[in-house]
């Protein structure tokens, strides 16, 4: 009883650490001419619409309002924040903290799931202090709200066994809530759907019936939102846009290697929402075809960006990062990709079967990224994931170390 009380204690005392130096972050350099705020992206577009009574709509390199263009649980989470405390950034930036806070403990339940209660705990706490997830609170965009639906998802999938009807119900708001936070995870919620109907053992069927109707039900009002306007069935307008920008003649040459907003996308802008996304990909596809090697060199790049021993967190020309910050992320980065890469090791010789969802969503994110354009914060996405694995890799490494040295004693 004393351990847990002690154990309790400590762990309190990190979290508080934890939040003092988030705090510390925010009123150090949310300060002064480098303010980094996500507010200044379209999703702050359609909320200050939303606040003026204009609709949900922005015009995001369009002469014309796109209605479908961002999913709308990052500019209704503003929405709401904005209209009960005015634009209050830095009462926005304190929720982050929450939001990061809540990753990390959904990250420790997904650690003593998957592993034991050690591996989840030194895996929040890595969390706690990841230096990504502290920028975020001060970046204020949508991939800390997603990466937190992510992770609660994940331990939800890992934990499915035995659940009632209800709780599956509560499986299926949550992957509407992964399609509804970004774009990007509008194609992962249905290969997690079908994991998660695969690790159902009783009544599978009726279970897979509840896990998909509520899922579509979540999902109907922004699809028959769009099918009004539209007339047609339609998620996001978006991804034509994000295909085009990655993948153009112009990406190497001119841009930073992610993307680069050729002239033929301004051109398009006279084009109404769906033309211009058909437009734009047609136009993706046919640089494609074209130019088959540069393309080539493309996807290595997109490959290497996502999968690198660093990331930079934002590329907005802005040029935010001094090469200290790139040397503390390597710092941190190379071990744990190493970790990483022994703790996937070191679970295949256990046959760890739950591994196999978090193999499934770093595929999808790779695949997706090397092909179609990495966004330099992808990798954030499912870095608890990545965490929870290095964890185990570091334990793992220790104790065999350990049982070498008792061994040769």
């Amino acid at each position: 009883m004393r351990m847990l009380k002690k154990t309790v204690f400590f762990a309190v005392i990190l979290v508080i650490a934890s939040i003092a130096l988030k705090l510390w972050f925010v009123f150090t350099y949310g300060r002064g001419q480098e303010v980094l705020s996500y507010l200044s992206d379209s999703g702050y577009e359609i909320t200050g619409n939303l606040l003026k009574g204009e609709g949900y709509n922005m015009t995001y390199l369009s002469s014309k309002p796109l209605y479908s263009f961002r999913p709308p649980l990052y500019p209704l989470f503003l929405f709401v924040i904005f209209s009960f405390f005015g634009k209050n950034i830095l009462l926005l930036r304190v929720i982050y903290i929450g939001i990061v806070t809540f990753i990390a403990y959904f990250t420790y339940l997904i650690g003593k799931r998957v592993f034991n209660n050690t591996v989840g705990a030194i895996a929040s706490l890595a969390v706690l202090f990841y230096p990504p997830l502290i920028f975020y609170v001060v970046w204020t965009g949508p991939e800390a709200i997603s990466t937190l639906i992510l992770t609660a998802t994940v331990f939800l999938i890992v934990s499915t066994s035995g659940w009632s009807n209800l709780k599956l119900v509560f499986l299926g708001l949550m992957f509407s809530l992964l399609m509804y936070s970004q774009s990007n995870l509008a194609g992962l919620a249905p290969i997690l759907i079908v994991y998660s109907i695969l690790t159902l053992k009783k009544e599978r069927w009726k279970k897979a019936a509840i896990i998909l109707f509520s899922t579509a039900l979540f999902l109907s009002p922004w699809i028959a939102r769009n099918f009004i306007i539209h007339k047609k069935l339609v998620f996001t307008s978006g991804t034509g846009l994000a295909f085009a920008s990655a993948n153009n003649p112009d990406v190497l040459s001119k841009g930073s290697g992610d993307y680069y907003y050729a002239p033929f996308i301004t051109e398009a802008q006279s084009l109404s929402e769906l033309e211009r996304d058909r437009y734009l990909m047609r136009k993706g596809l046919e640089f494609i075809a074209r130019s088959p090697l540069e393309y080539a060199k493309l996807s290595m790049l997109r490959f290497w960006r996502i999968w690198r021993p660093y990331f930079q967190l934002v590329d907005d020309g802005r040029n935010l990062f001094r090469k200290r910050d790139q040397i503390i992320l390597f710092c941190i980065e190379t071990p744990l990709l190493l970790f990483f890469l022994l703790g996937i090791l070191f679970a295949h010789k256990k046959k760890e079967k739950k591994l196999w969802l978090f193999y499934a969503i770093f595929a999808y994110f790779t695949i997706a990224g090397t092909l179609m354009r990495a966004k330099v914060s992808y990798r954030f996405l499912y870095s608890p994931l990545i965490i929870v694995i290095a964890s185990f890799g570091l334990i793992e490494s220790y104790r065999r170390v350990k049982a070498l040295r008792n061994k040769n004693a």
